[in-house]
Formats: C-alpha cells, structure tokens, sequence
C-alpha cells in the first residue's frame, strides 16, 4: 500500500514503519497528522505536549491538561513492552526502555513530554531512556476518590 504522509518513515513508498502492517496503515497515517497538528497547536499555546505512554487511556482532566492518547496500533506495541509476566533482569529493562524510546524518537518527535506509569520496578529505566531523547517524563496523576462506609454489626449466633 503506498503511503505519502510525510511522518511516516517512507512517504513516497510503501510505508516501512513496523507498527502499520496491515489495511489501516492509511488511517494509522492520517492519526500521525492529527498528532502533528495537535502537537502544533500545543507549541501555539505555549503548552507542553505530553504523549500518554501508560497502558491505560488519559481521564478527562488529562486530556484537558494537554495529554494526548497513543492510537490502538501503537497502544498494543507499547503494552506489550510495559508488561512483564516475569522478574525481569536489569538487561531486559534497558532494552525494552531503549526501545520504548526509539519507537518515540521516530514516531513522535514533536513531543517534549510523556506521561509515564506502570510497574515501578520499570520506571527508572523508562525515565532515564525518555531523557536521553530529551523527552520529560511526568508521572500520571488521577484523584483517588475513596467513600467510606460503616456496615451495620453482625452478630453470630
């Protein structure tokens, strides 16, 4: 399929990106405008942007605050790097950090912030990797509302 989006990394062929391999590769291009022009419109108003990398979708006060979601394709490559079913050695965490960073460098390099979340074992690693690409990290935030409530007494008999 030929792509001519100019942020994918072979415009005017077919588009080599690893994370476009199927039909949607057009729209996966169209979502790399909209994230461009999201970005634009940030640097416009003086905000930063902030790219969610989390496994989980920004709240609504995330968004207003300048986060901007990752599209599915991308959202299932990154969980799978964020997710661990085992210990992981120290090796394995820079990798997947390194190659979190690298996915971003190339994918989207308009952004100066991420929010970052997960497993805390893998957050120095992750941190450390955004910063050599001049990305800052920031951790997600979101209110824990917790109501509590008294149960009437049980008495066994």
């Amino acid at each position: 399929m030929k792509c001519n989006n100019i942020f994918c990394y072979h415009h005017e062929d077919i588009c080599c990106n690893p994370f476009f391999v199927d039909d949607d590769d057009i729209d996966a291009c169209e979502k790399r405008i909209q994230y461009e022009n999201q970005a634009n419109q940030s640097e416009l108003e003086n905000k930063p942007i902030i790219l969610n990398l989390t496994q989980h979708k920004a709240t609504q006060d995330q968004l207003s605050a300048g986060v901007i979601d990752m599209f599915p394709v991308d959202q299932e490559a990154l969980k799978a790097l964020l997710t661990f079913n085992d210990m992981p050695t120290h090796d394995i965490m820079l990798k997947r950090a390194n190659q979190i960073a690298k996915f971003i460098k190339n994918n989207f390099a308009k952004f100066s912030h991420a929010m970052i979340g997960g497993a805390p074992f893998f957050m120095r690693y992750l941190e450390s990797a955004l910063r050599t690409i001049d990305i800052k990290p920031l951790y997600a935030f979101t209110k824990h509302i917790v109501v509590e409530t008294v149960q009437p007494r049980r008495t066994h008999c």
